[in-house]
This record gives C-alpha cells, sequence and structure tokens, in this order.
C-alpha cells in the first residue's frame, strides 16, 4: 500500500500517491480499502491511509451521530 506499518512520513497521509506518479498503483488500493471501510461505517484519519475508526469523536463528527464510545476515563 505504498509504506511501512505505522509508518508516520508523507507516505502515510491518504492522497499522497494521488499527487505523484504511483506506478505500483498505491492509489487505487487505498482508494479500495476506503470505499471498503466507509461501506462498513468507518471514517479515515485525515493523516494516516489505514487508520479508521468508529464511534468514536472524530467518528460521530464526520457522520454527524453522537459518539459511541467515549475516551473519558471511568470512576
Amino acid at each position: 500500500m505504498g509504506g511501512e506499518f505505522d509508518e508516520l512520513t508523507p507516505r502515510s497521509e491518504p492522497l499522497h500517491y494521488d499527487e505523484r506518479p504511483d506506478p505500483q498503483g498505491f492509489a487505487a488500493l487505498r482508494d479500495t480499502l476506503r470505499d471498503a471501510m466507509a461501506a462498513a461505517g468507518f471514517v479515515r484519519l485525515p493523516t494516516e491511509w489505514w487508520h479508521f475508526e468508529y464511534g468514536t469523536a472524530l467518528w460521530a463528527e464526520e457522520r454527524r451521530e453522537p459518539v459511541l464510545f467515549d475516551a473519558t476515563p471511568g470512576p
């Protein structure tokens, strides 16, 4: 998919291969993953092509729905 596991470089940005030569087709693979995850109700973190969330504050904001999983520590 055009980067190492948990790599935090410009290659991690979701549109990295949309904006430069992509002879191996990484952009299309990333689009396929994004589409499949979106169809299942997930949203992608804007800075990492592999990071998707469901029920979190980011998810709720993008989908205009209530947060399902609150990160507030318990008692």
